[in-house]
């Protein structure tokens, strides 16, 4: 009878170890230590359709991952000591909680000639902007370089020997302007009374119709592009798993060097579109370099990066 209870005790602990490494390992949440050891409290005014609360949800999973606890848009009982304020415009700001705690700003932009009065109360102002980030240093504003996540999903795709457009006909596009000649599809809405309807192939594209085509056009506005910030369709189609074909940005440079085919004039665009539908092998290459450098810039080094420069404040106000 003793030896069957050892037997039974042995395989409880065996089964409490197992499930311990499963949870400790699959989320990170129960057997991870808080790095801030206090609530990270976020705040946004985003609409909760838009792309901007949807990476700020996919942030707070990551934070949670490594096991900080996180309150977002928490509107009562005591105001904690650490606040994460993410914004896409300066006049979307949320208002500061506790002006005595540790409070980072993180925006896509700051404008060089702007009204700094605006960000007081902010320890660290954070940008999605190499350009940004440059200015803020050079007039000595504490600040921080960190993108959007861009998660990326491995794909083994097969892909045909065409390029698709991707986006909607709400303004002027470069790239199909570029494109005219060129045997392209295109998905995407409101192009019913333009010249293009009829290589329109559907209001919108599942992630099966982008990986299947050698090359994705994708505009980027000049707003974009002077700002160094990459925009959400580029972040849709590289989550997606495919190849964008885009005007060259610094911003994107940044995070991906030369991993992201990109042309900087028409003749340029001509000379890469021609060769890259030529040499389709090598495009096997280019989506596997792009899913390496990737990992440096996902959600979860995002979160990484924010746990990090609170930690960092917090050793400052000691």
């Amino acid at each position: 009878m003793k030896n069957k209870y050892v037997i039974i005790g042995g395989i409880f602990c065996c089964l409490v170890g197992i499930f311990a490494y499963l949870f400790g390992n699959s989320n990170g949440v129960f057997f991870k230590e808080n790095p801030l050891g206090e609530a990270l409290e976020i705040y946004t005014n985003a609409n909760k359709d838009s792309f901007e609360y949807k990476k700020t949800l996919k942030l707070i999973d990551n934070l949670k991952k490594e096991g900080v606890k996180v309150e977002l848009n928490k509107s009562k009982g005591e105001k904690g000591n650490l606040g994460l304020y993410i914004a896409s415009l300066k006049a979307d700001i949320p208002e500061v909680k506790n002006k005595e705690g540790i409070n980072i700003l993180w925006v896509p932009f700051i404008e060089a000639n702007e009204d700094f009065s605006v960000f007081r109360n902010f320890d660290v102002v954070v940008v999605k902007s190499i350009a940004s980030f440059a200015h803020l240093k050079a007039i000595n504003v504490r600040t921080a370089f960190i993108p959007d996540g861009i998660d990326i999903k491995k794909v083994n795709a097969k892909r045909n020997d065409k390029a698709m457009f991707l986006g909607d006909n709400d303004s002027f596009s470069l790239s199909l302007y570029l494109a005219k000649n060129l045997n392209i599809d295109i998905f995407g809405k409101n192009w019913e009374h333009t010249e293009h309807k009829d290589k329109v192939k559907a209001s919108s594209a599942l992630s099966k119709d982008v990986l299947s085509y050698l090359l994705v056009l994708v505009d980027q506005s000049d707003e974009n592009i002077y700002q160094n910030v990459v925009n959400s369709k580029v972040i849709e189609v590289l989550e997606m798993g495919a190849i964008p074909f885009v005007r060259y940005n610094p911003g994107l440079y940044k995070i991906f060097g030369d991993s992201i085919p990109m042309y900087y004039n028409e003749d340029d665009f001509y000379v890469q579109f021609n060769k890259l539908l030529r040499e389709k092998e090598k495009t096997t290459k280019i989506a596997q370099s792009i899913y390496n450098t990737s990992k440096n810039w996902n959600s979860k080094m995002v979160a990484l990066k924010f746990i990090e420069l609170f930690e960092i404040m917090k050793e400052k106000r000691i």
